[in-house]
């Protein structure tokens, strides 16, 4: 009794005072001094004139446990059918849109064939449409390879900054089109060439990004930085923070927030659209590589996601094996930040760095390198700047120290529009946003530096007219007659059999090197 607490203890008192009781009482207690669960019982006796009362302690703590699990696994459960059939009551919305778009937009295309203006307009939307509705499937593959454990990770060699400049040039465009600014800043990344699952690297970033973009109203700002922490001389974790000022996130969805077919309220995946899978499947993703990934959000504040990734390096990574002249250079760029990381690359690689946080700045810095007979070799020139931008920077500099010093220019916009005036001014190449060591080496260890500082390295285009002849191998002529399109834009010959028997026979029957490459389809 010395262990039982006080209400247990008087529960007890009053079962065995009260001489009407003629049934079993019941109650579970626990002990002074444990954690375990007991069902105390009285059962009252009645024999002749004597009445007996038996007292017994049953450890019940397992069994207590097992109800406690198997009521949460019937929660569980329940939860997890009802959010699959609002998922499958929304997805029948979601697929059924595209669907008739593409329908729809097909049958005008075709009543309006001489309309070329609308039939433009219709195969654009149609296009559209047929890439969202390929973005719902995958989705539903993908979460469903996942729960069934089919899903396998590669382990390859990757280029970290190929991977990182692909994520620009699929994002960026779409926030431009809604208004959002959107930037990658790599202060703090040494290795570049990883090991790993670079699809599914992607898939992550690409996931969390998109989510950011989609969820930022016109005028907001999404950021992607990247950092790295080498754990060994073989490994590293990289961890990426995607930040958004968007609409955000209520706290009590955040514990939701990761798990399949969850989204916030009706309205949100009504008016902004999705599966509710993409974070799950993100979620799924980061732990199948050994990683982490985690939530910050305030509702009409914006949300911020971490993530912790490893990854192999590759013994090819940051092998920098020619020499390098050692050159004076400038940086110019109104973000300090870009500055001193472009400098760091820059004294890495064994250059003499300085740098300038405006164009104006800058040719002041030039001028008085002029004067002190100690020039600079090589200027790395931001495209946008306020005051005075690159365009104006650039002449100035080519006014004072005419074709002899290098000028780079450095930007996250697109190089393509503004290539031809670029070459006018006497602009020497292009590096693109976000830079890695290997992009200021490549242009340092060109043959062109050490021959003509002044060659154009990045504007002169090499001619190559002859197309390259390739062998396709596709049994669906609508497949086939696809695919013979996009070869043909991209500069290729197509040469189209019907299966791999003629592809064979095609192959061995013309010279070596007749063909570049062979696409062949595999069922």
């Amino acid at each position: 009794m010395n262990r039982f607490y006080d209400e247990d203890r008087n529960w007890l008192r009053n079962i065995l005072n009260d001489r009407t009781i003629i049934k079993t009482a019941t109650r579970n207690i626990e002990l002074k001094g444990s954690s375990q669960t007991f069902q105390l019982s009285v059962y009252p006796v009645r024999q002749g004139l004597i009445d007996w009362t038996v007292v017994s302690l049953f450890d019940e703590t397992e069994q207590i446990a097992y109800q406690r699990n198997l009521a949460d696994a019937l929660t569980t459960a329940k939860n997890a059918s009802q959010a699959k059939s609002d998922f499958l009551s929304h997805m029948s919305h979601e697929i059924r849109t595209p669907m008739n778009a593409i329908i729809g937009m097909t049958t005008i295309a075709l009543s309006r064939i001489s309309d070329k203006q609308k039939v433009e307009d219709c195969l654009k939307k149609t296009l559209l449409a047929s890439r969202h509705l390929l973005g719902l499937i995958n989705d539903i593959l993908d979460m469903s390879k996942i729960e069934s454990n089919k899903l396998a990770l590669s382990y390859e060699k990757f280029d970290l900054q190929e991977t990182v400049h692909s994520i620009y040039n699929l994002i960026e465009p779409q926030a431009k089109e809604k208004g959002v600014s959107f930037e990658i800043v790599t202060n703090d990344v040494n290795q570049e060439c990883l090991v790993g699952d670079q699809l599914r690297v992607n898939q992550v970033f690409i996931n969390v990004i998109a989510n950011a973009v989609k969820f930022t109203p016109r005028g907001g700002k999404v950021t992607m930085k990247l950092s790295e922490k080498q754990t060994s001389p073989e490994h590293i974790h990289l961890r990426c923070i995607i930040s958004d000022n968007g609409i955000g996130m209520k706290k009590d969805f955040l514990s939701r927030v990761f798990l399949p077919f969850e989204q916030e309220t009706a309205e949100i995946a009504q008016h902004f659209g999705g599966t509710g899978l993409g974070l799950a499947i993100t979620h799924n993703l980061v732990n199948l590589m050994g990683g982490n990934i985690d939530v910050q959000s305030e509702e009409g504040k914006g949300s911020t996601f971490t993530i912790d990734l490893p990854f192999g390096i590759s013994k090819d990574s940051a092998k920098h094996s020619e020499s390098l002249l050692e050159l004076r250079a400038l940086v110019i760029d109104d973000d300090k930040d870009t500055c001193e990381h472009a400098c760091v690359l820059l004294d890495q690689l064994g250059q003499k760095t300085e740098y300038a946080l405006s164009g104006k700045e800058g040719i002041e810095k030039i001028k008085q390198a002029m004067q002190d007979n100690d020039p600079f070799d090589i200027c790395f020139l931001d495209w946008k700047m306020p005051e005075m931008d690159g365009e104006a920077t650039a002449r100035e500099i080519r006014k004072i120290v005419g074709p002899e010093t290098l000028i780079i220019i450095i930007s996250a916009y697109d190089w393509s529009p503004i290539e031809g005036r670029a070459k006018e001014i006497g602009i020497n190449g292009f590096i693109a946003k976000p830079f890695f060591s290997s992009s200021f080496y490549n242009w340092l260890s060109d043959p062109s530096i050490k021959e003509n500082k002044g060659r154009d390295k990045d504007i002169v285009v090499q001619e190559n007219t002859k197309k390259k002849r390739v062998l396709l191998a596709e049994d669906n002529e609508f497949n086939a007659e696809v695919a013979q399109d996009f070869l043909d834009m991209a500069g290729y010959t197509a040469e189209v059999v019907g299966d791999g028997a003629q592809a064979v026979k095609a192959f061995e029957t013309h010279e070596p090197g007749y063909y570049s490459m062979i696409f062949m389809d595999i069922q």
